[in-house]
């Protein structure tokens, strides 16, 4: 890998070790993801983090804005997730393993989320994807991308109560061209759909929000 990977500036102690895997790095403010190679995108989290970001709903943006700027992306989560889930019992804000499993589908309708037990099987891990992401073998089954109808259909369909027929009813009639344009959704927009109702606008305005 001769060409530089991108880290983000609020990457902290981590840093200096990724600057010790990669050879050739440039630390600067990256407005989308942590580590960027080429047309690769990485977002980094720790179990903790991990959490936090679900909780909060940062992550779902993330993982939309590496979908909607980078070819290839990863959300790489590092550390014990029990041990993390345990953590939440003792600050008044428990986070079931169900809320973490489903975190995690929901995620993988929009990117890769990857896990390993520690930063340096992470930085293992990254370093593979920038090289095989990139060295134009095409080890994917279907070789066509997909289309970005296609991910926002996919996206509002593993939402609870949202078939694909309403989903697709739902990125036509609003003229949805990619994901980040879930975000910028109102309740009044889908609300104004036919066939969504109250309950579900509201229903799919949690998830986005």
């Amino acid at each position: 890998m001769k060409e530089t990977v991108f880290i983000d500036d609020r990457e902290g102690k981590r840093i200096q070790k990724a600057q010790s895997f990669f050879k050739n790095t440039e630390v600067k403010h990256l407005p989308v993801a942590d580590y960027i190679y080429k047309d690769v995108a990485i977002e980094f989290k720790t179990t903790d983090d991990f959490i936090q970001s679900v909780k909060n709903g940062r992550i779902k943006k993330q993982a939309i804005l590496l979908n909607n700027n980078f070819k290839k992306h990863y959300i790489i989560v590092s550390g014990n997730m029990q041990s993390s889930i345990n953590k939440t019992r003792y600050i008044g804000h428990y986070f079931s393993i169900n809320q973490w499993l489903g975190a995690l589908s929901s995620l993988s309708q929009i990117t890769k989320v990857l896990q390993v037990n520690n930063d340096a099987q992470a930085f293992k891990l990254m370093k593979a994807l920038f090289k095989k992401s990139t060295d134009g073998k095409n080890r994917g089954i279907m070789p066509a991308e997909v289309k970005t109808s296609n991910k926002i259909i996919g996206v509002l369909s593993f939402i609870g109560d949202i078939n694909v027929t309403r989903a697709e009813t739902i990125t036509n009639e609003l003229k949805l061209k990619n994901l980040e344009d879930l975000l910028k959704l109102s309740y009044d927009d889908l609300i104004r759909v036919k066939g969504i109702g109250e309950k579900t606008s509201k229903k799919i305005m949690r998830w986005i929000k």
